[in-house]
């Protein structure tokens, strides 16, 4: 299983469960951490929100963890693209996953 599949599987078993509230904050978290340092420390940081993700990420490799964090931010702009302001109705977790396959890089 590539890294690709492993964000689509981690967001498959969550995704149900988010808000447009829990998808913002993992980006900002993403978007705030260290370039080089960021796999561990956000893997750290997502535990409350995304336990998923953070398991994952503090076991995996430097060049899985980077490949992870660059296909998991791309799901979460795309999600908040896709997701009007105010609104109930999430898109659907099908068009994430087909933005993660089109993410280039490792996967």
């Amino acid at each position: 299983m590539g890294v690709k599949d492993d964000v689509k599987a981690d967001l498959r078993e969550a995704y149900p469960g988010f808000s447009r509230s829990d998808i913002e904050k993992i980006l900002e978290m993403l978007r705030q951490a260290p370039a080089g340092h960021a796999g561990s420390s956000v893997g750290a940081a997502l535990e409350p929100v995304f336990p998923q993700a953070s398991s994952r990420l503090v076991s995996a490799s430097d060049g899985d963890r980077t490949s992870y964090l660059i296909a998991l931010k791309g799901a979460c702009v795309a999600a908040l693209q896709s997701w009007p302001d105010g609104s109930d109705a999430k898109p659907d977790l099908s068009r994430i996953e087909t933005f993660v396959d089109d993410v280039e890089g490792d996967g």
